[in-house]
């Protein structure tokens, strides 16, 4: 579950409480752990104006794949629905968005507890508010330390 309290520097109207709750199944095989799963949450975000506020549903599923030399590869593909409460006052319809995301990665552990990661994005989101239709694509080298 998850609850955030928000309270946005500008746009005061997008203040609120942000509420999820959810569950993943991941099934592990093989003597390295990798892994399948698939999840779904459903959220509400309760905003002080009704045109940011939103319920959601979002359904997720992937892999990873260890190999030897502590190397991973992992992809995972992310649908999301949100329906907004009320018109925006430009918009022809109730907003309703949704939202289909992919990414895969490569992870090589350098040391017990250092890692580095690199992966491509790609997010297509769609909406009945022609403003808020978009697609990315990102591509992230990072690297972490884990303790």
């Amino acid at each position: 579950g998850t609850l955030e309290l928000r309270d946005f520097t500008s746009l005061n109207d997008r203040d609120g409480k942000y509420v999820a709750m959810g569950e993943t199944v991941r099934r592990y095989f093989g003597a390295r752990r990798s892994n399948v799963f698939m999840g779904v949450s459903l959220s509400h975000d309760f905003t002080d104006a009704q045109v940011w506020e939103y319920s959601g549903t979002m359904f997720n599923t992937g892999c990873e794949l260890e190999f030897p030399g502590g190397v991973s590869l992992y992809g995972r593909v992310r649908y999301t629905s949100n329906d907004y409460e009320k018109k925006e006052a430009l918009a022809p319809y109730k907003r309703t968005d949704t939202q289909n995301q992919m990414t895969v990665g490569l992870n090589k552990r350098i040391t017990a507890w250092w890692s580095l990661d690199a992966n491509y994005q790609r997010t297509g989101n769609k909406s009945t508010f022609g403003l808020y239709q978009y697609d990315r694509d990102v591509a992230t080298l990072s690297t972490s330390l884990t303790f």
